[in-house]
């Protein structure tokens, strides 16, 4: 990805004003079927909820695949409560790593707070830091997003860092857009309630 692949725009007007959206995702999943094929030898896509035996199963992008800034799991909601200004860490995997078996598939970033916070946003993947993105041409939008034309892959076992310059504190629903979860065990995703 360069540092010129990305979109901004509103969540409801995505079709309207990025009609490539669609392709960006599928292409992003894609990637991310690449990448488990590579690293789960004998197992297949299976684009499904219920995989077969030498298959990989895919759902949404849970939350509890993520971590807060603490490295904590973030459990059953994306959203988070930030104490104070300045940069602040969204997700991060606390030096745990994201976890074995599964895959995501990041293919935007949706700030679905009524008030959006955060002014400045920038991430990394294993060792690569990608360029820092300005949000402030956000703040007058509904529900905005960003979509990353090819997307995010964070495969098992590799590091994540996503980071937001904070104006105010508060709780903010910081969500991945149209996130998705491949999974090898079918027990990682079953609730654990």
């Amino acid at each position: 990805m360069t540092e010129t692949e990305y979109v901004i725009v509103e969540v409801g007007k995505i079709k309207a004003e990025y009609p490539e959206f669609e392709k960006a995702v599928l292409d992003c999943y894609d990637a991310a079927r690449k990448k488990a094929e590579s690293i789960w030898a004998g197992y297949k896509a299976s684009k499904s909820l219920f995989p077969k035996d030498g298959e990989f199963g895919e759902t949404t992008l849970l939350p509890k695949f993520l971590r807060n800034r603490a490295g904590s799991r973030l459990g059953n909601t994306f959203r988070q409560s930030f104490a104070s200004t300045g940069w602040n860490d969204i997700w991060y995997d606390g030096g745990n790593k994201s976890d074995e078996d599964i895959v995501l598939a990041i293919p935007g970033i949706a700030f679905l707070s009524p008030v959006m916070n955060v002014a400045d946003f920038r991430f990394e993947i294993s060792d690569v830091k990608f360029p820092r993105l300005n949000l402030e041409e956000m703040q007058g939008l509904v529900n905005p997003a960003v979509i990353f034309k090819e997307g995010i892959v964070i495969s098992e076992k590799t590091g994540y860092r996503f980071r937001g310059y904070f104006e105010a504190t508060g709780y903010q629903r910081i969500v991945p857009l149209k996130g998705l979860t491949l999974f090898k065990k079918k027990d990682d995703v079953i609730p654990d309630y």
